[in-house]
């Protein structure tokens, strides 16, 4: 399947091919690993790289999308690390004028936040990060140990499929009940 949608900004039509990403605010819907997740990231990557133009020098592709073999909703979560605060609000500027919603700082929640939506869906969370911060190191720890570690990702693929199934149609309780295993996880591998 393509998507096409034209930007009114730029005038410019993007395309995605292969399964759909994105959800409409608060749904959950928990897929299978998809490959072209991986494909999204980079795609988005480099579009992310020409409107920051080298006020990031990190960019990670993070969350349950990154993980080979685990179910994730269908939306990309970015990490886009910072060596200062102020190169972060000028980035978090950037990507405004470019048509991404700031959501505000989430602090150690997920630092400043930012989506970007394909119509009612949204397809892309962006989290704006100092790269000296816990948030930017809790984030990769747990990608690594969900890639690394087949009981932890098993673990955590029944848990988001139950959680899944109670809240469908509410992303916060959904998000909420991850947070004991994802604190745990993390204590566990000393971050």
């Amino acid at each position: 399947m393509t998507l096409r949608r034209k930007d009114k900004r730029s005038g410019m039509t993007e395309s995605h091919t292969g399964p759909p990403i994105g959800l409409r605010r608060r749904t959950v819907v928990v897929r299978d690993y998809d490959p072209q997740w991986h494909t999204e990231f980079l795609r988005a990557s480099e579009t992310l790289g020409r409107i920051l133009s080298g006020l990031a020098p990190r960019i990670e592709h993070v969350g349950s999308t990154a993980v080979p073999g685990l179910l994730a909703k269908p939306i990309i979560d970015i990490a886009i690390g910072f060596d200062r605060r102020g190169s972060l609000e000028e980035a978090r500027r950037l990507l405004s004028a470019n048509g991404y919603e700031d959501q505000g700082d989430l602090g150690d929640e997920g630092g400043v936040f930012i989506v970007k939506r394909f119509g009612p869906r949204r397809t892309h969370y962006l989290h704006l990060i100092e790269v000296d911060s816990y948030q930017w190191r809790s984030l990769i720890a747990f990608r690594e140990a969900l890639r690394t570690d087949e009981a932890l990702r098993q673990h955590y693929a029944t848990l988001k499929t139950s959680l899944a199934k109670r809240f469908a149609r509410d992303r916060a309780s959904y998000t909420a009940g991850k947070a004991e295993f994802i604190r745990d996880a993390l204590k566990a591998l000393s971050v």
